[in-house]
């Protein structure tokens, strides 16, 4: 299928400024909802001021920025993951509160035959006797 011809075409560097555009608007976000994205933001400026000051080797200033990377990519991907686990509970949990009802009475009934029937009892209840 061709492209339409009035419509504006992509050129590969607005697409990759774009890709950045957007990460660096993702990275934003994981900063504003996630307390523990914060701390980590500011020890690694924290490490990025005192390795600065320290006669550190230019090897080892490298170091630390891929460690504070790591880092950091770390919990944006942890936060990825806990978004991604809270939709699939919220699902779930709908999902769960369309049971039918005679279905959650007849769990309800095992589980009470179960009880009685453990403490010695018969199954019938007192109003069936």
């Amino acid at each position: 299928m061709a492209p339409h011809p009035e419509a504006p075409r992509a050129t590969r560097s607005a697409g990759l400024l774009g890709s950045f555009r957007h990460a660096l608007r993702g990275l934003v976000e994981v900063a504003a909802r996630e307390r523990n994205m914060r701390l980590h933001l500011l020890a690694g400026m924290v490490v990025g001021v005192a390795g600065s000051e320290l006669s550190l080797t230019l090897a080892a200033q490298l170091g630390l920025f891929l460690c504070v990377t790591l880092v950091l990519a770390g919990e944006a991907l942890n936060s990825a993951l806990e978004a991604l686990v809270d939709l699939h509970t919220a699902t779930v949990r709908s999902l769960r509160s369309r049971q039918p009802c005679w279905a959650s009475a007849w769990a309800a009934r095992r589980s009470s035959q179960r009880r009685l029937r453990a403490r010695g009892s018969s199954s019938r209840s007192r109003c069936e006797a």
